[in-house]
C-alpha cells in the first residue's frame, strides 16, 4: 500500500490543517528519494501540495485521448511523493547482492559472481530541486528475469498447463450468506493456531531465489516443507508462477460475461508476473521497460498491514506475500500437501489480506478444494464503527465512463487513486500487454464469493474489516495480486478437529494446533478422552465414525468412554435417565495443560436431524482432568421404546461462547460426534386381587424393561433376575422382612414378594378376621442395566403405576371376602358328584346370576380361575372340577383311577361389575374306591399242541351295575409284560422256561382267551403269563395262565441182513410214533441221519465207512428221504462188519434211533492143476482151468484183474 494510506494516516494526524509539509524518504526498489509532500482531503477529493503544485480530483480522473501522455505524468508526480514505507532501506554501493540458492535447470550448478555496480537513480518529478544517486545491484539492473528457472540462453517455453481449470467460480447468486464480525471467534486464538507461511524461514524452503537485499524469492519448484505441529508436516510447492488473466477463471468470465473481443484478447495462458506501466518510480520503470517477471516475494506485516489492528499480528515473520516492487500483477498458483503422522492429509488453508486494499487494489484466492469459508473478522483496534468487508465491484470501478476522486465504500469515502493508476496502466508486463481488469472482480457482491472457489477481491482499507477465509481439502490454492502499490496477501495451515455427525446436523470445527504458529511455544487446550485429536480433513459424514477412521487420535467411543469403563461396553456411550426424567452423559475429558475449559453437548432428542437450543446441556467447567457430567435439563421426555439411540455432539474450547452453538468453529479444544444408546427404565404394573376370608392370596405383578441392553445394539434389556424383587414404603426405602421374608402389616396381614422370572409373585395371608380392600404394597425391581422402576416422567407423559411412591414401580392391592358353610359331597370311584350349592353372607342369601355369577377359586392360591379347575391331590390332576357360574350348581367329575379327597376349592359369588367378592363356599368331594378281581387258569396237552383257555374278571359286590367289568374291543384284557411288570400291547409274548423261550402265548383282547403254542420239543410248564383287564373306571384286575405239556416218544426197530462175499446188502431200519398225533417225519425237511461212530452224533454225510476191527471192510450209504441202508463189502470181506445207527424224528422233532447189522459169508474158486509132456526143446502150452465158488461171483481174468505166476522164490 502506499500514497492512499500517506494520505489517510496524514488526515488521521491533523484534521484541522489542510496543509502539512513533510521530509519523506521513500523507497523505490533499490533507489531512495527524499520529497517534502502536504496531503489534504475535502470532501472526498484529493488536494495534493508541493511546492506549488496542486493536483485536484480532476486531475486525477482519466483525460481524454489526445491528454493521455500529460495524465499520466501527473499521476507520475503524485504517485511518486505519495509512496511511503516505514523502513526504507537503501543497497550500500559496492555491496555483493545474495547468492540465489538453488537452480532448477541443468546449468544450475554453475554459480556466478556478480559485483556491486552503481548506477545514477531516475529523478523523480516530485522533488526536482533533490536528487540522490542510488547504488543499484547487478541482479537489479535491467534484465528479463523468469521465475521459472528456464536455462540461460533458453526462450520461455509456452506453457501447456491450464491455470484455475478445476476451480467453481462464484455467480451473482450467493452461494452463503454473508456472515457478520465474528465476536465469539477469538483473533488472539485463531492467531496461535495457524501456521503462517514464512519467507523467512529459509531453513525450510528449498529451490527457491535469493534478492539481492536477501529476500527469498518464489520460482516454479520451490517447496516449503515443515513440521508445523508433532506430527504434521505440511508442504507447499510452487507449480506456476502466473497472472490472473492467464487462468481458466479469467477466461471464462470474458466468454461468460459479454466482453468485447479486445477484452477477449487480454486473455494470455502463457502471461507472466510483470509490472503495470503507469508507476512512476524508477525501480518499477526499470523492471517494465525491461520486462522483467515480477519476482513473488514477503515481508513482515508493517503499519498498512489492516487485519494487524484486528488481533493478527505475525510479528518479524515474513508473511505477507506481494511483488517485489510496487504495481505488481503477479498470482501464485501453490500445490498443497501434508501428512500427518506418515498419512497422506489434505490441509485447511486460511489466507487474508496482508495490506490495506483501497478501491482497485485486487486481491484474489482461488482452490479447488472446499469453497472459501468465512472463518474471522473482527473491529478494527475494537471501534465498533468498523464495517463488514466489501466486494470491490470492478464493473463499476473500471466503468471507462466514470471518473473517480474518492470512492464511497460503505459509507468511507476512500482516495480513488490506487484505483487510478490501475485504470490508466496502458501497458500490463510490457508493452502491448494490456489486461480488462473488471474481470479481476467477483460476480457475487453480497460475499465476494464464499462457498465458491474464489474469493475477492474486497475493499479492506479506512474502517473496512479484513476477512479471514479458509479452504479444505485443497491440493491447489493461488493468489493473485494487482495493484499500483505492493498489495499482499498471507496464507497458513490450521490443522483442524471436525464433527463427523451426518450433514444435516452441520459441522462444528475446531483448530487443534499444539503450536503456535507465530512464537512456536506450545499451545494449551482441552481435549476429550486420554488422547489429542488427531487431524480431520474432508470427513466422510455418513455414520458418526469418519472422524475415528482418520488417524489415530480420535479411536473411537472407547478413548472418551470414563475409565472404568474403557474396553468394557462394546464401543458404546449411554445416555442415562435421572429420575425427574432429565439425562446425563458422562466423558472423559482433559484441559490439556490449559487452566480451565469448558464442555457443551447436544442430544438429538426430537431426532430431526439437527441439534436445537433445547438440546443443549448446561455448561460443564473443568480445571483438571477426569471424567466430566454433562446435564440436559431441557430435553423431552424419551417414551419411543423404539428408539435405541440418538446423535450427540460434545465440544470443548478453552473460551466457552464460540461453542454455545452447535456448529460453527472454534479457535481450541476438540469436538466430538457420535450416537449415544438410549437407556430406558423398566416398569412395574398394578395388580389387585379379591378372595375369601382367610385365604392366601396370591398375584403376578408383571415387570417389563425396556430398550435395549446397556451397551449392546442387538439385545434388549431384559429384568435382572439375579437381584430379588423388595418391597419399599411410600418413600422409596426398602422395607424390613420377618424371618420367613413376610413384609407384615399390623391389622391387614402379610406380603412376601419372590422372583418368578422377570415379573414376581406376591403372597398376601391376611389376618384371621380381616376383611375389605387393604393398603397393598409396592414393589421395585432393577433391569440388566442396573435401572430400576422407581422413577416417573416430569412432564407427565405418562401415568404412574404406584399411587403409594408416584413412580412406575409395581403395585399390587388384595381385597378379602366373607366365607359362607362348607359343602361335602361322597361317592364311588368313577362316579360324578352333583351339587347344589347355596351362598350367604352378612345379607342373607347370595344368588348366582348373570351379574353376580359363581367363579372357582383355588384355596391355596386364591387365584380366580373361571367355571372349572382341575381337581388336585399331592400336586396332580385327579379330576374335574365344574360350575355353572348361574344356577349355583358344582360338579365334580374324578379321574377313573382316583380314589380318596381331593384338595378343596373355594367358590366364590362376584359381582362382575366390580370384580368384588360377595359370598364364598369350600366344597370338598370324597371318592371311594371299587376293586374289581380276576380267576387264574390252567391247562395240560400233549407236546408240540396247542394249549388255551379264557381268563374270567369280576367287579367288586354292589359296584357290577354303576361300574361294570366287561372286556371288549374297547377294553380290552392285555398281557403284563414279564420283562416290565407292566401291560402292553402286544398280542404275543414269549413263553419261559429256566429264561429260555420254550413257545409263545397269544391273547385276544376283545375276550380275554390266551393260546400257548410250546416248541416241538418243549416238555413241562412254562412260566405263567398274567393278564390285565380293567372295570369302567380303568381300574385293572389281573389273573395268570399256567400251561403243562406232556411228552410224546417215538421208538425205532433194528435191522439185520445176509448176503454173500462180495454182494450189496439192502434193509429200511423202521420207526414208531409214540402217539397219532404225532407221526413221524421222514422227508426232505426232516431226513434220517447217520450216527457218526467216531462222534456219536447225528450226520449229514450219507455215506460212512464201515469197519470192523479198525479197518473198512465197506461202506454204509443212507437214502435220508426213507431210511433205506445199503451196505457195500470189499470184495474180500467175509463176516459182520460194526452195525450202523439211523436217526429218524417225529412231526415234534423228537428223535429215534434204530441199528443195521449185516452179515457177509464167504465164497470160494477152485483151480484145477494140468500138466502136459512134448519133445525136447518144444514148446508145450497148457491152460489152467479156475471155477467160481458161486455163480453169482464169476471168475473175472482180464486186462483188468489178469492170471499172474507165484514167484517160487517168495511164494
Amino acid at each position: 500500500m502506499f500514497s492512499s494510506k500517506n494520505i489517510q494516516m496524514n488526515e488521521r494526524k491533523n484534521r484541522s490543517k489542510v496543509t502539512r509539509y513533510a521530509i519523506k524518504k521513500l523507497s523505490m526498489g533499490t533507489a531512495s528519494v527524499a520529497v517534502a509532500l502536504g496531503f489534504m482531503f475535502v470532501q472526498g477529493q484529493t488536494i495534493v501540495h508541493a511546492d506549488t503544485v496542486e493536483a485536484t480530483s480532476a486531475e486525477t480522473t482519466a483525460k481524454p485521448a489526445e491528454e493521455k501522455k500529460d495524465t499520466v505524468e501527473d499521476d507520475k508526480a503524485v504517485y511518486e511523493v505519495a509512496v511511503e514505507k516505514p523502513e526504507a532501506t537503501t543497497a550500500a554501493e559496492g555491496v555483493t547482492p545474495a547468492e540465489k540458492t538453488e537452480e532448477t535447470t541443468a546449468a544450475a550448478e554453475k554459480k556466478e559472481e556478480t559485483t556491486a555496480a552503481t548506477e545514477k537513480a531516475e529523478e523523480t518529478t516530485a522533488a526536482p530541486e533533490k536528487k540522490e544517486e542510488t547504488t543499484v545491484a547487478e541482479e537489479n539492473k535491467p534484465r528479463t528475469r523468469s521465475r521459472r528457472a528456464v536455462a540461460e540462453g533458453e526462450a520461455t517455453p509456452a506453457s501447456d498447463d491450464t491455470v484455475g481449470e478445476d476451480v467453481v467460480d462464484a455467480t451473482s447468486t450467493p452461494k452463503v450468506e454473508k456472515p457478520g464480525f465474528t465476536p465469539k471467534i477469538l483473533a488472539e486464538q485463531l492467531l496461535k493456531q495457524v501456521s503462517w507461511l514464512d519467507f523467512g524461514d529459509k531453513a525450510n524452503w528449498t529451490g527457491a531465489e535469493t534478492t539481492a537485499d536477501g529476500k527469498l524469492a518464489l520460482q516454479v519448484g520451490a517447496t516449503y516443507t515443515k513440521e508445523v505441529m508433532p506430527g504434521y508436516v505440511v508442504k507447499i510447492k510452487v507449480k506456476s508462477l502466473k497472472p490472473f488473466q492467464a487462468t481458466e477463471i479469467y477466461k471464462k468470465r470474458l466468454e461468460e460475461r459479454g466482453a468485447t473481443d479486445e477484452e477477449k484478447a487480454t486473455y494470455d495462458p502463457n502471461a507472466k508476473n510483470g509490472y503495470i506501466n503507469s508507476i512512476g518510480d524508477a525501480t518499477t520503470r526499470k523492471a517494465f521497460n525491461n520486462k522483467e517477471e515480477a519476482r513473488v516475494i514477503a515481508d513482515p506485516q508493517n503499519r498498512w498491514t489492516e487485519i494487524r489492528s484486528e488481533g493478527i499480528d505475525t510479528g518479524t515473520k515474513s508473511t505477507t506475500i506481494s511483488s517485489e516492487f510496487n504495481g505488481g500483477n503477479i498470482g501464485v498458483q501453490f500445490d498443497i500437501s501434508a501428512t500427518y503422522k506418515g498419512k497422506a492429509v489434505k490441509p485447511a488453508i486460511v489466507m487474508a489480506d496482508g495490506e490495506s486494499a483501497n478501491p482497485g487494489e485486487l486481491v484474489l484466492f482461488t482452490t479447488n478444494g472446499s469453497g472459501w469459508q468465512h472463518v474471522g473478522e473482527w473491529l478494527k483496534n475494537n471501534n465498533k464503527n468498523t464495517k463488514n468487508y466489501v466486494p470491490q465491484d470492478t464493473a463499476d470501478l473500471f466503468d471507462p465512463s466514470k471518473n473517480y476522486g474518492s470512492v464511497n465504500v460503505d459509507g468511507a469515502n476512500i482516495s480513488a487513486l490506487n484505483l487510478n493508476l490501475l485504470r490508466r496502466a496502458t501497458a500490463v508486463g510490457e508493452e502491448g500487454k494490456t489486461v480488462a481488469w473488471k474481470y479481476y472482480g467477483s460476480a457475487d457482491l453480497k460475499t465476494g464469493g464464499l462457498g465458491t472457489g474464489v474469493f475477492g477481491p474486497n475493499v479492506s482499507a479506512s474502517r473496512i474489516a479484513v476477512p479471514i477465509v479458509m479452504t479444505r481439502g485443497a491440493s491447489e490454492v493461488g493468489l493473485y495480486i494487482a495493484s499500483s502499490g505492493k498489495q499482499s496477501a498471507m496464507l497458513g495451515f490450521l490443522p483442524l478437529d471436525e464433527g463427523d455427525a451426518p450433514d444435516s446436523y452441520g459441522i462444528a470445527t475446531h483448530a487443534m494446533n499444539q503450536v503456535n504458529g507465530v512464537t512456536g511455544a506450545a499451545v494449551n487446550q482441552p481435549y476429550f478422552g486420554d488422547t489429542r485429536p488427531d487431524m480431520d480433513e474432508n470427513l466422510e459424514r455418513t455414520d458418526w465414525k469418519g472422524d475415528d477412521k482418520d488417524g489415530t487420535g480420535d479411536e473411537g467411543i472407547d478413548q472418551i468412554l470414563p475409565t472404568d469403563l474403557k474396553g468394557n461396553t462394546n464401543g458404546m456411550i449411554a445416555l442415562a435417565r435421572t429420575r425427574p426424567g432429565n439425562y446425563t452423559l458422562t466423558v472423559q475429558a482433559n484441559t490439556g495443560g490449559a487452566p480451565e475449559a469448558y464442555v457443551y453437548g447436544w442430544v438429538d432428542f426430537n431426532q430431526n436431524g439437527k441439534f436445537d437450543e433445547n438440546e443443549r446441556s448446561e455448561k460443564a467447567t473443568i480445571t483438571k482432568d477426569g471424567n466430566v457430567t454433562l446435564e440436559f435439563n431441557n430435553g423431552p421426555i424419551l417414551n419411543d421404546l423404539q428408539l435405541d439411540k440418538l446423535g450427540v455432539r460434545v465440544r470443548t474450547s478453552t473460551y466457552a461462547p464460540d461453542i454455545e452453538s452447535p456448529t460453527g468453529m472454534s479457535m481450541s479444544g476438540e469436538v466430538e460426534d457420535f450416537e449415544t444408546q438410549v437407556i430406558f427404565p423398566p416398569k412395574g404394573s398394578k395388580k389387585e386381587t379379591t378372595n375369601l376370608q382367610g385365604v392366601k392370596q396370591t398375584a403376578t405383578v408383571e415387570f417389563t424393561a425396556q430398550g435395549k441392553q446397556r451397551y449392546s445394539r442387538t439385545e434388549d434389556a431384559v429384568i435382572d433376575e439375579t437381584v430379588a424383587p423388595f418391597i419399599v414404603d411410600e418413600q422409596g426405602n426398602k422395607v424390613d422382612l420377618d424371618a420367613e421374608g413376610f413384609y407384615v402389616v399390623p391389622g391387614e396381614g402379610k406380603y412376601r414378594v419372590t422372583g418368578a422370572g422377570k415379573d414376581v409373585q406376591v403372597e398376601f395371608i391376611p389376618e384371621n378376621g380381616f376383611v375389605g380392600t387393604a393398603a397393598g404394597i409396592t414393589i421395585r425391581r432393577l433391569d440388566n442395566n442396573a435401572v430400576d422402576t422407581g422413577w416417573n416422567t416430569k412432564d407427565n407423559s405418562q401415568p404412574v403405576i404406584s399411587d403409594q411412591t408416584n413412580t412406575m414401580d409395581g403395585r399390587y392391592i388384595p381385597t378379602v371376602t366373607p366365607l359362607s358353610e362348607e359343602v361335602t359331597t361322597e361317592d364311588l370311584q368313577g362316579l360324578e358328584h352333583d351339587k347344589k350349592l347355596t351362598f350367604t353372607n352378612g345379607s342373607g342369601e347370595v344368588k348366582p346370576s348373570a351379574t353376580t355369577p359363581m367363579v372357582i377359586v383355588n384355596p391355596e392360591t386364591g387365584v380366580l380361575i373361571g367355571n372349572e379347575a382341575p381337581a388336585m391331590k399331592d400336586g396332580k390332576v385327579v379330576g374335574l372340577y365344574e360350575i355353572d357360574p348361574i344356577n349355583g350348581t358344582v360338579k365334580f367329575t374324578p379321574n377313573k383311577d382316583f380314589i380318596g379327597t381331593p384338595d378343596p376349592i373355594l367358590i366364590q359369588v362376584v359381582d362382575e361389575a366390580s370384580g368384588r367378592s360377595l359370598a364364598g363356599i369350600k366344597y370338598t368331594p370324597t371318592v371311594n374306591p371299587v376293586t374289581p378281581v380276576g380267576e387264574n387258569k390252567e391247562t395240560t396237552g400233549k407236546q408240540g399242541q396247542p394249549q388255551s383257555d379264557t381268563v374270567t374278571f369280576k367287579q367288586q359286590s354292589g359296584a357290577e351295575e354303576k361300574i361294570p367289568m366287561v372286556v371288549n374291543a374297547e377294553n380290552p384284557a392285555k398281557f403284563i409284560d414279564p420283562a416290565t411288570g407292566e401291560p402292553t400291547d402286544a398280542t404275543e409274548l414269549p413263553a419261559m422256561k429256566d429264561g429260555k423261550q420254550v413257545g409263545t402265548y397269544t391273547i385276544d383282547p376283545a375276550t380275554g382267551k390266551v393260546t400257548f403254542i410250546p416248541n416241538k420239543d418243549f416238555v413241562g410248564t412254562p412260566d405263567a403269563i398274567t393278564v390285565q383287564a380293567k372295570d369302567a373306571n380303568g381300574t385293572p384286575a389281573t389273573a395268570t395262565y399256567t400251561p403243562t405239556v406232556t411228552p410224546v416218544t417215538p421208538t425205532g426197530e433194528d435191522k439185520t441182513t445176509t448176503g454173500k462175499q462180495g454182494q450189496v446188502q439192502k434193509e429200511t431200519v423202521k420207526f414208531t410214533e409214540g402217539d397219532s398225533e404225532v407221526p413221524m417225519k421222514i422227508d426232505a425237511d426232516q431226513p434220517a441221519k447217520f450216527i457218526d461212530p467216531a462222534t456219536g452224533e447225528p450226520t449229514d454225510a450219507t455215506e460212512l465207512p464201515a469197519m470192523k476191527d479198525g479197518k473198512q471192510v465197506g461202506t454204509y450209504k443212507l437214502d435220508p428221504l426213507t431210511g433205506e441202508v445199503t451196505f457195500t463189502p470189499n470184495k474180500d470181506f467175509v463176516g459182520t462188519p460194526d452195525g450202523i445207527t439211523v436217526q429218524a424224528k417225529d412231526a415234534n422233532g423228537t428223535p429215534a434211533t434204530a441199528k443195521y447189522t449185516p452179515t457177509v459169508t464167504a465164497v470160494t474158486p477152485t483151480g484145477e492143476d494140468k500138466t502136459t509132456t512134448g519133445k525136447q526143446g518144444q514148446t508145450q502150452k497148457e491152460t489152467p482151468k479156475f471155477t467160481e465158488g458161486d455163480s453169482d461171483v464169476p471168475m473175472k481174468i482180464d486186462a483188468e484183474q489178469p492170471a499172474k505166476f507165484i514167484d517160487p522164490a517168495t511164494g
